[in-house]
Order: structure tokens, then C-alpha cells, then sequence
């Protein structure tokens, strides 16, 4: 089962419109690497296809058919009911090319989130629909052409509304040996479970009244066990005001608790770790894998586990390896011969997705990728630009990964790998990670470029340097790093990887920022193109523990109260820093004019980046003075932290009744606001008189 959550992308540091990405793609070598893992190079772009006229956003299910199609769902949206207005159904061939899309197979807006897959060929979908601005679950049946069965429920639909068997949403379905339905979704804040007859009428015969439930919240992923049965993925409190764990709910084939499953019905605690679960599957002996995340405080950790068919942990199911290889279980299937296929966010912060295959025992399929694992990226100019929602395995091995990239733009994607015996495909290329940190006095720079699930037949990729063309931050050829272009090459049956080097150069130009430059892949030959960009950050003077600056207005007046100083910690934020801010200079005089004896020191803590602030006390007297100014400075700064060339600010104090200007201003100087010559004179004595009648 897949998961119901969408999966986050990281934002892009910086989005870029640089060189356009040639695909130059030759006759591939028919050398012949057999290599299961490889991506399809017979299914879209050496085995990815992305976006179709007709859809945006984000991919949620998929279903590969017997003649090699593949349909699939998605929408717009982020979540669920979200989803609805921009949601999608359509079907691909077999080489990856959209077919055609299914919107006349849904009723009015609605929004797929599962398929099952008859013996027949006909296909069952489960999810919600808005119909005269009510939501509520659906279930409805394609014919082996894609066209809705209309025999099935009413008019082809089932509506899951009315008081016995309404469902806010159906979101998973798993289909027994009967040809009956069993439906899993949202009812209220719990779960039930429905069972559908093969003509989709309700099974009144299974649970009570409305079927089984409600129970627990989400996520309410099902699945049917050998002999009978149901295992219904929840979310459990164990223990009251601690967060919800996930459980495995036991379901008898009659709709009932089985009690003798876990502890009442209900998998053992210690099974699942603290987290969240994504998907669930059965294998035929009646055990359970269960994947997803444990929250371990410092980010989360993938984890895989097995339950024996009583709820308990199994002993002999090792799968430690992917919590050090994968951030997150997304999604994962069980094969016909007992192997399971999981999919999740690489641990280590490489490029792509990770997919694995293990042994019934959970230890790492070898012949499968590299070691039991293939790295899959898409065409991007981020390597982090994807995420999956979804895998499936087709009757032949082959294995279906589909979720939403960021790249272009929102679009869904479906990646193919091969499963089993394969010709080998020749792979992609791109970069490793989307950008590396040097210091000037390194020298240089290494960005590597890898080779991706393939190594079938000779690849290449050009390579070259590139600046944006504006910005602040922009490193300058020729006085910042020296350029390199050239093209990479790879031989039939080379994985390795391959690394360009860019010159850095030291200078003496003062305290400087950190500045940026990229380098651009592109020109493919013989392979496809994953991640394209990858940047270079020649780290600051500052770096890591970040500049100080100081700012203020450029005149206030002594009615105000007080001169605000604002103190900014900028290009880095690493350790705890601190800076003295003290008065060093001005024609105004501290006790008469002001009031701020002694510096004041602000300090930042690890990982802060806001602005703090100082304020200097300023005396409202009633003598008649002229403009009178003030300099504040920054020094002292701690934790290795510098301060930069905007380290002191001077700023203009005027009598109550001068007019002054506004505005802010940075580093030393900027005037007050005072009146010159007569109108000066006049004005002050105008204030001055002002004074002495109100004192007498």
C-alpha cells in the first residue's frame, strides 16, 4: 500500500535560468549489463516520463495492467480533499506516452487514491468526491478500455453517503479471493472499514451497522492477510498526553476485532518504533511489513518491520540497513517469490530517491542495483527536486515508482526500473549534490558527477562554469575562480564516478562576502540527464560564524525618547556570538544629552540570525540647543564572528521643535534635519520663548 501523505521537496536555494540542457541521446550499446535496477530505457526518457497535457502537481496512485499500461491519479493539491478541484486520472502506454486521460470516468470532481486490479482486467478506484459541494467516498470500476462499468453500483459509482454507510473519504482497497471489496477511509475523526459485494453493493454481512468502525484516526492503509482477513494501519494513543503511534488494527473476515491478534486486536507497542508509517503489505504466509519514519529528536530515520501473523515482532527479519541508507520508507511492495521493494529519501543527502530490494529475510537483494539499491534522479537543475508517493510492481518484476517534481514546474512523474532480467539500460547522469562549500585558501573546488542506475553502453556530458547575471553574490572569472569547461566520459560498463575541478582564487580584497558561481551539464550523449546544476559557495570572510553590522536612523529628535540601534548578524549563523555596542563619539555629551554609560553587548545564540537591538536614552531639556550628533559603534565581537565595514553609525540629535528627516541610514555620517540661517535663528528663539513662559 502506498503512503497517504505527500512528501515534501526542500525549497531550492536559488532558482536559475541559465543554459539550456541538451539531450543528445545515441543508439543505445547492446553490450548487455544484466542489471536489475537499471532504470527502462524503453519507457520515456531512459525510463522517467513527466508532466502530460491535462495534469500539474503531484502523482498519488498508480496501476500497471496487464498489456503494460499504466494508469495513474493525482492532483494539484497537498492534501486530500485540497486536491479535488485540480485532480487528474489518466492512463500511459507502455513506452511511457500519455494514452489518453480518464476524466469521464469522474463523477463531477473527485480524486483517485487507489486502484486494485481484478483477475479480469477490470480495475476498482477508491476516493472522494465533491457533488453539490459535499464531499464524501467513492468507489467505482474501469473497464479493461478505461471506460467506466456502469453494471457496478449505481450507474458505475458507489456513493458512500447516508447515515449506516457514509465514509468522508475512501482511501484504500484490497480485494479477496471472493471478488469482494473491502474500502478503508475517514469517517468523522476515525477509520472504518466497508465491504463492497463484486456488484458493489454494501456486504451486510460484514461488521455492523456501516461495516467495521469507526476506530482509530489515520492512516488508515489496509491490507488483506491469507485466510481471511484484514490488517488496518492506524494511529494509536498509547499512552495518554504522548503523540500517536502507529498500530496494525486486526480485522477478521466477518468485520470484527480479531482479539487474538497483539495485545486485544491490536499489534504489540514495541513492533513499530515512535513515528509515523506510510504503507503496509502482506505476504503469503499471513506477516506484515510494515515502513515508514522513526522521530528520533535529530531528524528522522527509515525503518522496516515485520509482523509475524500474531501481532508480534519477527526475530528473524534484519532490515537495519535501510535505516543507514534512507531517510524515510515511503512505500514498498512485496514480490510474488517473498522479496520486498521499498523507496525513500537517500539518509546521506545524495541526489534522487533510493530504491532497494531485499530478501524475505530483509538483507539486500545484490544482484539489484548497486548492492541491493538504485539511485534514481529525474531531469532537474536540483538533485533534491522529487519526491515519490507511490510504487507498484508489475506481474514481470518491473517496478513503478510515481509522485511530483518541482522542475519545471509542478508536474507528476513515472519512473520504470527493470526488475529482472534486463538488457541494462545505459543510465543517467548529474550531479551528486546541488552544491559544495570552499574556502579561498583551498584552491579549488570539486563537484562529482555520478552515473545512475545504468551502465550499459559508452555516455558522456558536457560540462562548463556559468555566473548568474546579476546579484550581489556573484563570483567574478578570472579574479574569484578561474573557468573550466570540457566533456565527461564514461565506457560500457563504467559506474564509477567522475569529478570536475574548478580553480579557486585566493585574493586580498578585503573582508568579502560569500559569492556563488555554478557549473552547467549538458549535451548527453548516449544516456539521459538528471540533476544539471550544481553550485559553488566560496564561503565569506565571515564563515561559519557569521559579519556584524550596525543601523540606524539618520536624525531623531531629543522628544522622541530615545535612539533605536539596530545590530544585524548576517552571511552566517554558526555558534553562539556576541558584540559590544557603545557610544565612541559626537558632539552630544552623555549625561546631559543622553543617558547610555557603558557599552551594552548583544548576543546571538546557535543557528540565530535576527536583528537585536540597542536604545540610547536621550534627555528632553528645555535649553535651547543646536543640532548635536552621536556615534555608535560596534567592537569586542566574540565566537569568531567579525564585524564588518558597516561597524559604526552617527546620527543627528535636533532641539524638540527643529524639524528633521526621516529615513534610515547605514555606516558613518548622515545628516539631521535643521534649518539654516535665519529661519534658524528664528526658529530657535521662537522655541526658546516658548519654553520660558510655560517654566514661569
Amino acid at each position: 500500500m502506498k503512503t497517504q501523505q505527500r512528501k515534501s521537496a526542500e525549497s531550492l536555494r536559488i532558482r536559475l535560468v541559465g543554459p539550456t540542457t541538451a539531450l543528445a541521446t545515441s543508439l543505445l550499446s547492446s553490450a548487455g549489463w544484466a542489471a536489475p535496477g537499471d532504470l527502462d530505457p524503453t519507457f520515456g526518457d531512459i525510463g522517467r516520463s513527466i508532466g502530460w497535457p491535462g495534469t500539474t502537481g503531484s502523482l498519488w496512485a498508480l496501476q500497471p495492467l496487464p498489456d503494460d499500461d499504466l494508469l495513474f491519479s493525482g492532483c494539484g493539491g497537498s492534501y486530500y480533499t485540497d486536491c479535488i478541484s485540480t485532480s487528474f486520472a489518466g492512463r500511459l502506454d507502455g513506452n511511457g506516452s500519455l494514452d489518453r486521460l480518464l476524466t469521464e470516468a469522474l463523477p463531477g470532481q473527485a480524486i483517485v487514491y487507489d486502484y486494485a486490479l481484478q483477475p479480469d482486467g477490470r480495475v476498482v478506484a477508491a476516493g472522494v468526491a465533491r457533488e453539490t459541494s459535499s464531499e464524501h467516498g467513492i468507489v467505482f470500476r474501469l473497464l479493461p478500455d478505461g471506460n467506466i462499468d456502469k453494471a457496478f453500483g449505481t450507474d458505475g459509482l458507489v456513493r458512500f453517503t447516508g447515515s449506516e454507510y457514509a465514509m468522508d473519504s475512501a482511501e484504500s482497497l484490497v480485494l479477496d479471493q471472493d471478488g469482494r471489496i473491502a474500502v478503508a477511509g475517514r469517517r468523522g475523526s476515525g477509520t472504518a472499514v466497508v465491504r463492497l459485494l463484486p456488484s458493489g453493493a454494501p456486504d451486510t454481512g460484514f461488521g455492523g451497522s456501516g461495516g467495521f468502525g469507526p476506530t482509530f484516526s489515520g492512516p488508515r492503509l489496509l491490507s488483506s492477510v491469507s485466510g481471511g482477513g484484514y490488517r488496518l494501519l492506524v494511529s494509536h494513543t498509547v499512552e495518554p498526553g504522548k503523540p500517536a503511534r502507529c498500530r496494525v488494527q486486526a480485522v477478521t473476515v466477518s468485520g470484527q476485532v480479531d482479539a487474538g491478534y497483539g495485545d486485544g486486536g491490536l499489534s504489540q507497542v514495541d513492533a513499530i518504533p515512535a513515528g509515523w508509517c506510510n504503507s503496509i503489505a502482506a505476504d503469503a504466509s499471513g506477516r506484515l511489513v510494515v515502513g515508514g519514519a522513526s522521530d528520533g529528536g535529530n531528524g528522522s530515520t527509515a525503518f522496516l518491520a515485520r509482523l509475524l501473523g500474531n501481532g508480534a515482532a519477527d526475530p528473524s527479519f534484519d532490515a537495519r540497513h535501510v535505516a543507514a541508507s534512507m531517510r524515510e520508507v515511503t512505500d514498498l511492495a512485496l514480490a510474488a517469490d517473498g522479496r520486498i521493494v521499498v523507496t525513500g529519501q537517500d539518509r546521506a543527502g545524495l541526489s534522487g530517491v533510493l530504491v532497494s530490494r531485499l530478501q524475505a529475510d530483509g538483507r539486500l537483494d545484490a544482484v539489484f542495483g548497486r548492492d541491493g539499491t538504485s539511485r534514481v534522479a529525474l531531469p532537474a537543475v536540483s538533485p533534491d527536486n522529487f519526491w515519490v508517493n507511490d510504487l507498484q510492481l508489475r506481474a514481470n518484476g518491473d517496478i513503478y515508482i510515481g509522485g511530483g517534481a518541482w522542475e519545471p514546474s509542478s508536474l507528476p512523474f513515472a519512473v520504470r526500473l527493470s526488475g529482472n532480467a534486463s538488457p541494462g539500460g545505459p543510465g543517467v547522469l548529474g550531479f551528486q549534490v546541488s552544491n559544495v562549500r570552499v574556502r579561498e585558501a583551498e584552491g579549488r573546488a570539486v563537484l562529482r558527477v555520478e552515473r545512475l542506475a545504468g551502465r550499459s553502453g559508452p555516455v558522456s556530458v558536457e560540462y562548463a562554469t556559468w555566473v548568474a547575471p546579476s546579484g550581489s553574490s556573484v563570483a567574478t572569472p578570472g579574479a574569484d575562480f578561474t573557468p573550466v569547461q570540457g566533456r565527461l566520459t564514461w565506457a560500457d560498463g563504467d559506474g564509477s564516478e567522475r569529478e570536475i575541478v574548478v580553480p579557486i582564487i585566493a585574493d586580498t580584497a578585503g573582508t568579502e562576502p560569500p559569492e556563488w558561481l555554478y557549473v552547467v551539464l549538458s549535451g548527453a550523449q548516449g544516456g539521459g540527464l538528471a540533476a544539471t546544476h550544481a553550485g559553488i559557495d566560496i564561503a565569506g570572510d565571515a564563515f561559519p560564524a557569521g559579519m556584524f553590522r550596525i543601523e540606524a536612523r539618520a536624525a531623531f529628535r531629543e522628544d522622541e525618547g530615545s535612539v533605536l540601534v539596530i545590530v544585524h548578524r548576517g552571511d552566517y549563523n554558526q555558534g553562539e556570538v556576541s558584540v559590544l555596542v557603545g557610544v565612541t563619539g559626537g558632539t552630544a555629551q552623555e549625561g546631559s544629552d543622553y543617558r547610555f554609560p557603558a557599552p551594552v553587548r548583544l548576543t546571538w545564540r546557535d543557528g540565530e540570525w535576527d536583528s537585536k537591538t540597542a536604545n540610547i536614552v536621550l534627555v528632553n531639556d528645555s535649553t535651547p540647543e543646536s543640532q548635536e550628533t552621536i556615534e555608535v559603534s560596534l567592537s569586542d565581537a566574540t565566537g569568531g564572528a567579525l564585524i564588518g565595514p558597516t561597524k559604526s553609525v552617527t546620527v543627528a540629535i535636533a532641539d524638540d521643535d527643529t524639524a528633521v528627516g526621516g529615513g534610515i541610514g547605514g555606516g558613518r555620517g548622515g545628516g539631521g534635519g535643521s534649518a539654516g540661517g535665519l529661519l534658524a535663528l528664528l526658529a530657535a528663539a521662537g522655541a526658546w520663548l516658548r519654553r520660558r513662559r510655560r517654566e514661569s
